[in-house]
């Protein structure tokens, strides 16, 4: 009778490259980085952002830029935010304010101040993130701690929106619902048809 324990397979590190984000010094992994370590898929395959999701950052980005482009840097693109030691937060979309630039060093490294606002399309973090509710309850208010005005999440399979501000109730609206983003009014769903997006 073999009395040996099966061999224990040891777990394979995750690579740097697939981590979304950093919480609490907790590493916060891209959405499916298993399937990238399998090899079944490539990292190109989970970085981008979907179309509906791209198309709502642009035409956010677009009305922004019109309403208050010349005193803001209105920028999309995942920015990374280093809030403290082991927090590193992804950002779909920020605005900042041109006066809180005007001393600083311009570096190609992670954003060190707080935004104005912070806009959230979804997330592309692994799914045990994504469906729970302390991920987004966490990140948020880490956001408006560190001094952010106005924290958004869009959620594309729902069609509602999470709309967080320091000292005052969070909500969440339908996108037909009309709302305020930096004192302006914005109707995500009138937004869209605008534009000619359907979804």
């Amino acid at each position: 009778m073999n009395t040996t324990a099966p061999a224990v397979k040891p777990q394979r590190a995750v690579p740097a490259h697939l981590v979304y984000e950093v919480m609490d010094g907790k590493p916060i992994y891209y959405r499916d980085y298993k399937k990238i370590i399998r090899g079944a898929i490539k990292k190109d395959d989970i970085m981008g952002y979907g179309l509906l999701q791209a198309l709502i950052l642009n035409v956010l980005a677009g009305y922004f830029r019109n309403k208050i482009g010349k005193n803001y840097w209105v920028l999309d693109g995942e920015m990374g935010l280093h809030i403290a030691q082991n927090q590193n937060l992804s950002l779909a979309f920020v605005v900042l304010s041109k006066k809180q630039l005007v001393d600083i060093k311009l570096e190609n490294k992670y954003l060190h101040l707080p935004p104005q606002l912070v806009i959230e399309v979804d997330t592309k973090a692994q799914a045990e993130f994504a469906a729970d509710a302390n991920y987004y309850t966490k990140k948020t208010q880490k956001l408006l701690d560190f001094g952010v005005n106005e924290v958004i999440w869009v959620f594309t399979e729902t069609k509602k929106i999470w709309l967080a501000k320091p000292n005052a109730p969070w909500l969440i609206i339908n996108w037909k619902d009309d709302f305020t983003a930096m004192e302006l009014p914005l109707n995500l769903q009138a937004l869209l048809d605008e534009n000619g997006i359907e979804c």
